[in-house]
């Protein structure tokens, strides 16, 4: 057998000598590796592992438990004999590739998902509330924690132009990396309620939303929607479920505020089918002062995202803030120059939701967006755009 340890690879652990992969999966006893470190006193290389199932626990060992049983005199502290079994491996991926981290007495992690690059303390958060820092490493608490769940018309998320008329099984955690007012979802993504909703969330394995999904398929379902909270704060969740759902032949729809990295948008976009993002602004004030986001880390996940998969973006009006002719003018021509992945320009055939803003959550100081105003901007944006919508009109 191949011993050497990659990145990616799953390995199952054996307490005992005999133990069939069924058993190890039904005791939880698969382990992905993550990467490799070096310990800061004595040099030693170690081996980060996360738990795939549980509480996904991080871990570091030394390298050569992995390698043969554990010597009980070189590591006392281990208890028990373990050995390891490596049961699937990363392709394409090589030891001198694994990044090396310093393992430090007091661990703290910088989560790179968005611009703010969080420096996360040992059993921290970071400002989305959900990317915390164990053993060194930023790891998403709410992996696989379903807040909502639910089969919607492929319409709702919005998406006009991708599979119109079908439905879509929408999957909904919480935490945002974003702090909008006037939030459709605060229960879930940066109020107070948010934790109690995190209490009563149910653990839903990767492998269990495609099989629901594949479950309502004869109700019209094309596969599964990452939606609800901001669903990038836990991409890893995204990625390991879209690729699941991929394989199975259905379809992976992401709608995101799209502040994210385009590291992150790597990770997820060979499984994403569609995406629906919010530009939700043509302004950086706007972003800065009333979302706490940057809007042009927004701008560069929308460039990228074009060139991978279908996109439609959706820009909520706020009386007062984002309801100029001028700005929407401007943010219709910017989406009219966006250019596929061979560098033809494919802008005027993205659809852009223009939706009236109602007041709720903590933006109740303003009247509705007037029906009138909704429809003045849609005439502007259609000097620049094919396919124009309106929504909550």
């Amino acid at each position: 057998m191949d011993r050497r340890l990659h990145a990616g690879d799953v390995v199952q652990h054996f307490k005992r000598e005999t133990i069939t992969e069924e058993e190890a999966r039904a005791n939880m006893y698969l382990y992905k590796i993550v990467g490799l470190a070096e310990h800061s006193e004595t040099r030693e290389i170690m081996v980060v592992y996360q738990a795939l199932y549980g509480d996904f626990k991080m871990f570091v060992r030394p390298y050569a438990m992995f390698m043969s049983p554990v010597d009980k005199e070189k590591y006392p502290e281990i208890k028990q004999e373990y050995r390891f079994e490596k049961i699937s491996s990363q392709e394409n991926v090589t030891l001198g590739t694994v990044p090396f981290v310093t393992l430090r007495g007091d661990p703290m992690a910088e989560c790179k998902v968005c611009y703010r690059h969080c420096n996360i303390p040992e059993g921290g958060y970071g400002f989305c509330g959900v990317r915390t820092c164990r053993g060194g490493f930023v790891v998403p608490e709410n992996y696989g924690r379903v807040t909502a769940l639910a089969l919607d018309p492929i319409e709702k998320k919005p998406l006009h132009r991708f599979h119109p008329g079908s439905y879509i099984l929408s999957v909904g955690s919480y935490g945002c990396n974003l702090r909008c007012p006037f939030c459709q979802n605060y229960e879930i993504s940066w109020s107070e309620e948010v934790r109690d909703r995190k209490e009563d969330s149910e653990y839903m394995t990767p492998e269990t939303v495609a099989d629901a999904a594949e479950f309502y398929r004869s109700r019209g379902n094309i596969g599964v929607a990452f939606t609800y909270n901001e669903p990038l704060v836990c991409y890893e969740f995204v990625r390991d479920t879209a690729k699941l759902v991929a394989e199975r032949g259905m379809k992976n729809v992401l709608v995101s505020n799209g502040m994210a990295e385009l590291s992150v948008l790597e990770e997820i976009i060979p499984y994403i089918h569609a995406m629906n993002i919010d530009l939700k602004s043509f302004t950086d004030g706007y972003y800065r002062d009333l979302l706490q986001g940057n809007r042009s880390m927004v701008m560069d996940f929308i460039q990228e995202a074009v060139k991978h998969c279908h996109v439609e973006l959706t820009t909520l009006i706020i009386p007062g803030e984002n309801d100029t002719t001028t700005e929407m003018d401007a943010l219709s021509a910017w989406i009219s120059e966006l250019k596929d992945g061979e560098g033809n320009r494919i802008g005027q055939e993205i659809p852009l939701h223009i939706s009236r803003f109602f007041p709720r959550f903590k933006m109740t100081d303003r009247d509705a967006t007037s029906v009138k105003l909704i429809y003045r901007l849609k005439e502007i944006a259609e000097k620049h755009l094919k396919y124009v919508y309106t929504g909550n009109c």
